[in-house]
């Protein structure tokens, strides 16, 4: 008798095509090429031309071991468990997930600022991402379990906020120190593109005032490094 070949777990949860090859070979093109634009565009200035090829190499080498090293215990458990690999989709789920995340990071900050939300940007940022970190946790476990899905869900969602509450935890002791310490915000926008206007020209100037500050500082302290280290 010829062997039966398990079923391949269908869901709307992971999508079939999830299974092509070509699936995750592209969601990594892609993060590839996002990754290295944002890395260029943030130290350009530091890296040499020359050097350019190799850390490019580094970058690849560095993701491609990363997922692999990621999905390889997902696909092995799946095998375990339901007598299927699966390793494509295993593959594509966290790179969709990087990309997705990539793109929540670089939106939420402007968004935050547009409608007026600094008050509450930690918490928007830990439901965007605890919601793509439950998908993600939960489409392995779809993968790889006969449990009911409201159990996975129940399960991911347990995980993941444990996760998040150490981490928040971890985050405000961090800014309760580092806030003492000179620090410059990851982003600065004019007033007008507040959609939701909270603020006056003149509560920006006390801001303006401390940044320059930290500029001024942290200039001083490059200048001395630089003056005290060795020719």
């Amino acid at each position: 008798m010829e062997p039966v070949m398990a079923t391949p777990v269908r869901s709307r949860w992971v999508p079939a095509f999830f299974d092509k090859k070509w699936v995750p070979v592209l969601l990594a093109l892609v993060l590839f090429m996002v990754s290295g634009l944002d890395l260029y565009l943030n130290t350009y200035t530091r890296i040499k031309p020359h050097h350019v090829g190799l850390v490019a190499m580094v970058l690849a080498v560095g993701m491609g071991v990363g997922f692999l090293l990621w999905a390889t215990p997902w696909a092995l458990a799946g095998r375990i468990f339901r007598h299927q690999t699966r390793f494509a989709a295993h593959m594509a789920i966290p790179l969709l997930a990087t990309l997705v995340l990539s793109f929540l990071f670089t939106a939420t900050d402007p968004i935050v600022f547009m409608l007026d939300l600094d008050r509450w940007s930690l918490w928007i940022s830990l439901v965007l991402y605890g919601a793509m970190g439950i998908w993600v946790l939960f489409a392995h476990l779809h993968l790889v379990s006969e449990l009911h899905p409201r159990k996975l869900f129940f399960v991911s969602v347990l995980i993941v906020g444990i996760f998040s509450g150490i981490l928040s935890v971890g985050v405000g002791f961090v800014n309760r120190y580092v806030s003492r310490q000179s620090m410059l915000p990851f982003s600065l926008y004019p007033p007008a593109f507040m959609v939701l206007p909270g603020k006056t020209i003149e509560d920006y100037m006390p801001l303006l005032k401390s940044i320059q500050a930290n500029v001024d500082e942290d200039a001083k302290k490059l200048a001395t490094e630089q003056s005290s280290s060795p020719k």
